[in-house]
């Protein structure tokens, strides 16, 4: 850490001032010198914040990065599977235009076959008719 850009602190008046209350040299200096290491040491400089900035700004950036590409990476993945499932119900209705197309075709067979069994069963009928009338009638 860079002291110079640290406030102040004048360890020589703080050692004079603690000689004049009756402490000896040795001893303001040692007091002096643990109040500077106490008060200055973990303060951080101009520089060590604007490095921590610089490097708080790099983490951003690469940070964005990872987001845009990983950001792309869903887009292109629902891309794929939004075709996929257009693909599938694509499918499906081609699907259900077949089935319904055998259906229309199985109902108008079975229509046809009942409308000739109707006929075929009134014709029986009508003879039916002709006969009794035949019979019991003359």
């Amino acid at each position: 850490m860079n002291q110079m850009s640290v406030a102040t602190f004048d360890t020589l008046a703080a050692v004079r001032n603690l000689e004049k209350a009756g402490m000896g040299t040795s001893q303001a200096e040692a007091v002096t010198e643990t109040i500077r290491i106490a008060v200055f040491q973990g303060v951080a400089t101009k520089e060590d914040i604007g490095e921590v900035r610089t490097e708080l700004k790099t983490d951003i950036a690469e940070v964005r990065a990872e987001l845009k590409a990983d950001i792309a990476e869903v887009r292109t993945e629902l891309q794929t599977e939004i075709a996929e499932v257009r693909t599938g119900i694509a499918g499906l209705r081609g699907e259900m235009k077949e089935d319904h197309a055998r259906l229309r075709a199985d109902f108008e067979k079975f229509r046809a076959d009942m409308t000739w069994r109707m006929v075929v069963i009134m014709g029986g009928l009508l003879g039916l008719f002709a006969a009794l009338d035949l019979f019991f009638l003359n």
